[in-house]
């Protein structure tokens, strides 16, 4: 679980090693991790699993991050991730509730490589916002849980390589 501003906990299912870099130097390898007061000031973080690795985090702070980088075989997002910075997450995604990826403060990038579900608990919405960069999903969007509501809204280009599954699909201020 990605928490509050000063502490960063991942909550890690798989048994593999765990790897978190922030500012460009390894913090921990480990299989479950907590980052308290390494966290506190504008770096870019970076967590790498073996592959096995189920990532889960929840609502992550604004100005904190100069950009966050996930790799998993799974990642799991339960609130909004606002980053001063990229985002990229590799892996398959499940929205464990309504999901903002926003990356508008740096006008930074939005990237998922893998697909991108619902969790079947409820109809999941994504918003994805980036200001002036690129917003490219490359997996499949809903293919197995569908989602409800995807919005796109400030972004440079956008880009979805495979089907996309939603009740609703909804670009403003976009270039498709």
């Amino acid at each position: 679980t990605v928490g509050d501003s000063n502490a960063v906990d991942l909550l890690v299912n798989g048994g593999g090693d765990l790897e978190i870099q922030v500012g460009g130097s390894l913090v921990k390898t480990t299989t479950a991790a907590t980052l308290g007061d390494v966290v506190n000031g504008p770096h870019a973080i970076e967590v790498a699993g073996d592959g096995t690795d189920v990532i889960t985090m929840n609502s992550l702070g604004t100005d904190l991050f100069d950009g966050l980088t996930v790799t998993a075989g799974g990642i799991t997002i339960g609130g909004d991730l606002e980053i001063a910075g990229n985002i990229s997450l590799t892996g398959p995604v499940t929205l464990a509730s309504d999901v903002a990826l926003d990356t508008t403060m740096a006008n930074g990038t939005v990237t998922v490589n893998g697909t991108v579900d619902g969790d079947g608990v409820a109809t999941r919405n994504l918003t994805l916002t980036s200001g002036t960069a690129a917003v490219t999903v490359t997996g499949a969007i809903g293919a197995t849980e569908a989602l409800g509501t995807i919005l796109v809204s400030d972004a440079g280009t956008v880009d979805f390589d495979s089907t996309v599954g939603a009740a609703d699909l909804r670009m403003t201020d976009a270039d498709a």
